[in-house]
């Protein structure tokens, strides 16, 4: 979660107009994070997070202050997108640089992180 996070954030601080220059404007963008998009099946749990798991919506909010705050530092080293591999291979992924996969308390992440930041 602090990882996603970070891509947001990212994104709003890279000084590229075009992907949004807030964290609202990022996070809203369309076809940019998944979930707010129309269709997609998480759209309706973000339309009223609490009564869907109010559990899982408190831990949300509670990461989102702390990356905030900068209580959490970016543990993605700067990268703007991700994918889960298992998922989908975009096309954007082969014009960016790739940052990997990040350490989690779990082990390696499931998701790829990539950054827009530094062209291969």
């Amino acid at each position: 979660m602090i990882a996603i996070a970070y891509t947001a954030i990212n994104r709003a601080r890279d000084g590229k107009k075009w992907n949004g220059e807030t964290l609202r404007e990022v996070i809203l963008k369309p076809y940019q994070y998944s979930c707010f998009n129309e269709g997609d099946p998480n759209r309706k749990k973000l339309m009223d997070p609490e009564n869907y798991d109010a559990r899982a919506w408190g831990i949300c909010r509670d990461i989102a202050s702390r990356v905030l705050s900068g209580e959490f530092t970016d543990p993605t080293n700067g990268a703007t997108h991700y994918f889960n591999p298992l998922v989908v291979k975009p096309e954007w992924a082969e014009k960016m640089t790739r940052i990997g996969r990040i350490k989690t308390l779990r082990g390696l992440s499931k998701h790829e992180f990539y950054s827009c930041l530094l062209y291969t």
